[in-house]
């Protein structure tokens, strides 16, 4: 008798198990045509449109230069600030300067352009065992921003996702007096104490003269000599100055007694009395400027420039690309203000930035009619920008960006969504021609255009693949990134096969087994089980039969 082990099914194990495997590995070498994918590929004359476009930035610098206007204007009686304030500094001519407010110098490269060189199509037609779901977020020009993809192969049961108050207290500033009108003062015909306020004002005047840059040497003498002009003005504005001083001392001794005085203190409330310091403030603040200090003020004019850089292409056909890396901005001049704005981008220029007439060779004042245009003499503003980052490429060091273009990333097959490794680079304000010399401001910058293009596998060879992606939209750069896999083959998924396999075979086994000859126990049973059933009958048959009579006549 056959010694080898039977299943209940009658189907040898050995065979069982491996006839399952056979048919598992047949299903794992077609694996790769159950797996979910999400295939984004770029967008190119004729292609066919089943999904959805998409496109990815372009950075646009952008930077704010702020350009401050200072009027000066001197006091009424400027001329004898030194007499009743020595050693305080004043303002001794009326001037105006225009600079840049290097402290509010802005850039920015959070704007952005669509790249029409970079358009995508994210497939968005599934096949007939397929289910797709795609939430894309786009701005309104259609760059890329976060996406949220899933494709649901059905064919194993398989998800991949794919993401996601001053009081006026003097008059009118008198209006200088025509050249014409200067002559000296006569010493004779002063008291001693105009003499010694002569001397101490005409001592600091020349001064600071001397300690002048030569353009101003010319404008402080002629200032000094329409001050002192004639005996009869001096002596008139030296009264009226000194009375000026005066009630200056008198408001400050005020505001000393009030805050040293007890009993004021007492009997006026906290806030009536800091009322009453702060009208006292303003008073005597009011008349040191108006009378002698000067007044200074200053207004802003805030321009606003966009540079879209390309990085130069020597080796471009026909002709080499220069790029565009530098733009001039505008002409500035620290005496004329804005000569000319340079780039045509819709800025408007403030008319207070530009002074348009003068009078005669630079002259403090002049008649109306004797006003000639200026000939503006400026240094040119512009913007820089140089490609890396100290601290990120280092001295000739490479940037993430020019790493990654270095060696060479091989992305065969079919591809995910593309983003972008956004290149860094140094943005400079600068005046004149040296931007090393003339720097006004710089600052670290992402530019999309200067770093290379990668994107993700369509799959990550799972049953389900999830991606999450958010890309930042001035550069394209990932922002975040999640991702969730599942085994091809899962545990269910062997046990279904294995199920499969085992029905298959024992099915088989049924027809086999029942075509097998019935061995020889069997037979036997049922020729004994067809004997007894005939010797039952025959002897039924002889119970029947009729029975011999024993009886005698």
């Amino acid at each position: 008798m056959n010694t080898t082990n039977y299943l209940v099914t009658g189907i040898p194990t050995r065979s069982r198990m491996a006839k399952s495997f056979l048919l598992l590995a047949l299903g794992l070498s077609v694996s790769a045509c159950f797996e979910g994918k999400i295939v984004t590929t770029k967008v190119r004359k004729g292609a066919k449109l089943n999904g959805v476009v998409y496109t990815l930035p372009k950075t646009v610098v952008k930077t704010d230069v702020p350009i401050d206007r200072e009027d000066k204007t001197p006091g009424k009686f400027a001329a004898f600030t030194p007499c009743f304030f020595p050693g305080e500094k004043f303002i001794m001519m009326k001037s105006t300067e225009f600079s840049v407010d290097k402290e509010k110098i802005r850039f920015d490269d959070s704007l952005f352009l669509p790249d029409t060189d970079e358009i995508y199509l994210i497939k968005t037609t599934g096949g007939k065992f397929e289910t797709k779901n795609l939430d894309l977020e786009l701005t309104q020009s259609g760059v890329f921003v976060k996406a949220t993809a899933e494709n649901t192969n059905e064919t194993i049961d398989v998800v991949t996702g794919l993401v996601e108050s001053g009081v006026s207290l003097i008059g009118k500033v008198a209006a200088p007096l025509p050249a014409a009108a200067i002559s000296a003062v006569d010493k004779n015909q002063l008291s001693e104490d105009e003499k010694n306020c002569l001397d101490r004002a005409e001592k600091e005047w020349d001064d600071i003269i001397d300690k002048a840059n030569p353009a101003n040497q010319v404008k402080l003498k002629d200032a000094k000599r329409r001050a002192f002009a004639d005996t009869k003005t001096f002596k008139e504005n030296y009264e009226e100055a000194k009375a000026l001083k005066d009630k200056i001392f008198g408001l400050q001794g005020r505001r000393t007694d009030i805050l040293n005085t007890t009993a004021a203190a007492a009997t006026v409330p906290a806030d009536t009395l800091k009322l009453i310091i702060q009208e006292l403030d303003a008073s005597i603040k009011k008349l040191r400027t108006t009378a002698f200090f000067g007044v200074t003020e200053k207004i802003t004019w805030n321009a606003s420039f966009r540079l879209n850089p390309r990085k130069p292409n020597l080796n471009a056909s026909p002709t080499p690309d220069p790029g565009r890396m530098t733009m001039d901005l505008l002409t500035l001049s620290a005496e004329h203000g804005v000569c000319s704005v340079d780039v045509k981008q819709g800025t408007q220029l403030d008319p207070r930035f530009l002074i348009k007439k003068q009078c005669p060779n630079d002259a403090p004042s002049c008649r109306w009619s004797d006003l000639q245009d200026v000939a503006c003499k400026g240094k040119k503003i512009r913007l820089k920008l140089e490609s890396g980052e100290d601290g990120e490429g280092g001295f000739n060091g490479l940037t993430m960006a020019e790493k990654v273009l270095g060696v060479s990333l091989k992305e065969e097959g079919e591809r995910g969504f593309y983003y972008r490794i956004p290149g860094r680079a140094i943005a400079y304000l600068y005046q004149g021609d040296d931007y090393a010399a003339g720097e006004l401001g710089r600052a670290p910058v992402s530019i999309a255009q200067f770093g290379p293009i990668v994107s993700l596998p369509s799959s990550a060879g799972g049953r389900r693949t999830k991606y999450t992606l958010a890309l930042y939209e001035a550069s394209g750069g990932m922002k975040n990134f999640v991702m969730g896999s599942s085994a091809l083959i899962q545990k269910s998924n062997i046990e279904d096969l294995t199920g499969a396999a085992s029905t298959a075979l024992e099915t088989r086994g049924e027809r086999k087994k029942a075509k097998q000859p019935k061995d020889e126990l069997e037979q036997l049973e049922k020729q004994r089980k067809i004997l007894e059933e005939k010797k039952k009958i025959r002897d039924l048959e002889k119970d029947l039969e009729p029975k011999p009579s024993n009886e005698n006549p």
